[in-house]
């Protein structure tokens, strides 16, 4: 198995697992519980997030892909976005999202802090 067939797999079964949300409109924020993913659009762009609790922090991650390009053996691009956030400092990804970490880490919210732009 290639390694863009290894990703793809992976992805779409994160994608399979996660709880399907929609849309983060601006200004507006989904919850995470701890060790259970969302799965949201970002642009044009599907992204699957699910965070751990760890001494107080939140580790999250975070996937973001657009759709494959089929006539060209199914190939796209994906991002993957790793952090620990603690409850008194938000962390964002670019200039679209700010995910924070509740106090205990037993929740995080992720906010779309502006349009993201479509292809």
């Amino acid at each position: 198995m290639t390694k863009i067939q290894s990703l793809a797999l992976t992805l779409a079964a994160a994608v399979a697992l996660a709880a399907p949300i929609g849309n983060v409109n601006a200004a507006e924020s989904l919850s995470m519980k701890a060790n259970h993913g969302i799965s949201f659009d970002v642009g044009q762009e599907r992204a699957v997030s699910y965070f751990q609790a760890g001494n107080g922090t939140c580790e999250v991650v975070l996937t973001i892909a657009g759709e494959p390009n089929w006539d060209a053996g199914a190939s796209f691009s994906a991002t993957r976005f790793e952090a620990s956030v603690s409850p008194e400092k938000p962390v964002r990804f670019g200039n679209a999202l700010e995910f924070a970490c509740q106090p205990g880490a037993t929740a995080m919210s992720v906010t779309r802090l502006e349009k993201v732009a479509s292809r």
